[in-house]
């Protein structure tokens, strides 16, 4: 009962209930060969163990039962209750950016997030999935080892990491990625470490290179918010684009982007040091941003030149 009840509510198969499914003689001498068949045509994914079945288990010598995902059968994201927080709302000290997968990610849904997240969490270890939805997704990241150059604060002798909470949601028709990046706060500490240019790069990085080891021919362009139409419906810029013209333009109106969030001026005058918005923004920005700017060579390959659609993001 419980297993249908998972299987139902949460999309998650027991091997057992599997097993008992493949009972009859037709299928139990080829449940190997249909189980690798099914997760080559991603319609189950390895999800794990069953947690709560290991700790009654644990003097057993039998090993515990694995879990499978199912993609078709994960429930949207439910109501928010009252006074919950949340975590997908741009905020001040969020890094929020859009992707494009060129007009594939309503056929990508629901499998892009738990097969995605599941290559992410083999690749980088601080990555801990909280919850996966067919519409939305959440998980954490360490600040430490995401960017290059960072190091963590030491507290009382023990090495004390910042995480950052990462969501990830369709919107614009299913058009576009919401992806938003902010500290994950705690009642123990007075503040928490600011999300920067350097870790979204990380980010999007690891995110291509999963993308890539589960559909080499699937990419994506990443946008921000259009600052310059602030009526009106809201629409993305490419990223690459604001990183490297020389004057940024709205794609829609063909007025110049100059106002621009403090982590995206830090990135861009890491792109192009002698610009003059550059040079105008670096004495506001040195206030918000103290981590050193390195010289590792800035890369860009999961953006592509042509700028994002104006498709609306409300």
């Amino acid at each position: 009962t419980r297993h249908l009840a998972e299987l139902r509510d949460r999309g998650l198969l027991h091997s057992e209930l599997l097993s008992a499914i493949w009972r009859p003689k037709i299928f139990a001498r080829h449940q190997r060969q249909l189980l690798e068949l099914l997760q080559a045509l991603d319609l189950l994914l390895p999800w794990g163990h069953d947690r709560q079945q290991s700790c009654t288990t644990l003097q057993s010598t039998r090993p515990p039962a694995e879990l499978f995902l199912v993609p078709a059968l994960l429930p949207p994201r439910p109501p928010r209750q009252p006074g919950e927080g949340r975590h997908d709302v741009a905020e001040d000290d969020a890094v929020v950016v859009f992707l494009d997968f060129h007009g594939l990610l309503d056929r990508l849904l629901p499998t892009l997030f738990p097969r995605v997240l599941s290559l992410l969490s083999r690749s980088e270890a601080a990555i801990q999935i909280l919850s996966v939805h067919a519409n939305h997704a959440l998980f954490t990241t360490s600040a430490q080892g995401q960017a290059r150059g960072d190091c963590a604060r030491s507290l009382g002798g023990r090495r004390h990491v910042h995480k950052f909470i990462v969501s990830m949601q369709p919107c614009a028709g299913n058009e576009l990625l919401r992806c938003s990046m902010r500290a994950k706060r705690t009642s123990t500490e007075a503040s928490s470490a600011r999300p920067s240019w350097r870790h979204l790069d990380r980010l999007l990085h690891a995110f291509r290179d999963a993308l890539a080891t589960w559909m080499p021919r699937i990419g994506f362009k990443a946008g921000v918010r259009c600052p310059v139409c602030a009526s009106g419906r809201a629409h993305p810029v490419d990223l690459h684009c604001v990183l490297r013209d020389d004057v940024p333009l709205c794609p829609r109106s063909g007025e110049p982007i100059e106002e621009l969030p403090p982590w995206l001026l830090e990135w861009r005058g890491h792109c192009r040091p002698h610009s003059p918005s550059v040079q105008e923004g670096r004495s506001a920005m040195a206030e918000l941003c103290s981590e050193p700017t390195g010289d590792s060579g800035l890369h860009v390959e999961y953006m592509y030149a042509s700028p994002i659609d104006v498709a609306a993001l409300d």
